[in-house]
């Protein structure tokens, strides 16, 4: 999986910050294609929760400066997130979870949260910096 502008959410640093998931989805696939998914899921795995904890907190810094109003709805999904990472982190310290279910599970979060929600977001964001202006 490759960026593409199609998942630009019209925030520069929101986006700058979407690219690191895309390049972490890219670097596991290609460790999957040369046999060596499983030696670079625990640095994907923490990579997630550092990605969680900094991207998160930027997005939640546009909501509450710009008062999205679904704004709590969206924390519930960065919660969720972080939820099931840990989930997938306990799984592969325990050996039930695999490189396809890591990979799988970031690319539908991109899919679903980044071309959904975020989406929404960076557009209220980006019609409410214009206002302020």
């Amino acid at each position: 999986m490759r960026w593409n502008e199609s998942f630009s959410v019209g925030v520069a640093e929101i986006d700058e910050q979407h690219k690191r998931l895309v390049e972490m989805l890219g670097n596991l696939l290609e460790e999957m294609k040369r046999g060596r998914g499983k030696d670079v899921m625990a640095n994907t795995i923490n990579d997630m929760f550092n990605y969680a904890k900094m991207h998160f907190a930027t997005e939640e810094k546009y909501m509450a400066l710009y008062k999205y109003p679904e704004s709590a709805l969206h924390r519930r999904e960065h919660e969720k997130f972080v939820e099931t990472a840990k989930s997938f982190y306990e799984g592969y310290m325990n050996g039930s979870l695999s490189a396809i279910d890591l990979m799988n599970f970031l690319k539908n979060w991109l899919v679903e949260h980044i071309l959904g929600s975020d989406k929404k977001l960076g557009k209220f964001v980006s019609g409410a910096s214009l206002c302020k202006r």
